[in-house]
């Protein structure tokens, strides 16, 4: 049976499916409502980049691979120094496969890990909400504060 009542409520039972397995899954599901299926994206994650890269070192470095249609190199919006990772976007998913023939190269004399760029609904982990992490911030600030005053 799919519905079981259990205390005066409907449950709902399903098969466990392991982690591995739901990433899978979801992204078969999605596809349905047309965003690329699994594996065909246009799009790159690029991690570990040196604070030295630059957009044009990390355009120049993966416009080898296939014409590239967007660069973004990810900084930080209070020290506006660079993240660590970037995306790369290209006009084809044969160009997206041509880089991954590798995992990892090197840019500027640092070894960079390449990956299919995953849409955010899609990512694992915990929830991106800018909103959500600066209320927490925040509100941990002024309770600091608060009992700093109070001491």
């Amino acid at each position: 049976m799919d519905k079981h009542m259990i205390d005066g409520r409907t449950v709902e039972a399903k098969k466990a499916v392991p982690r591995d397995d739901q990433q899978i899954l979801n992204r078969n599901t999605s596809s349905i409502h047309g965003s690329p299926g699994p594996g065909r994206t246009k799009k790159i994650f690029v991690g570990g980049l040196a604070s030295t890269v630059t957009d044009s070192d990390f355009k120049k470095y993966f416009e080898q691979f296939g014409n590239i249609t967007d660069v973004v190199v990810m900084y930080d919006h209070n020290t506006q120094r660079p993240r660590g990772f970037g995306f790369i976007t290209y006009d084809s998913e044969d160009a997206v496969d041509r880089v991954l023939h590798k995992t990892f190269h090197e840019l500027n004399g640092k070894m960079v890990e390449v990956k299919r760029a995953v849409p955010k609904e899609l990512s694992p982990g915990p929830s991106r909400s800018p909103l959500m992490g600066y209320n927490y911030g925040l509100s941990r600030t002024n309770n600091f504060l608060n009992a700093y005053a109070q001491g």
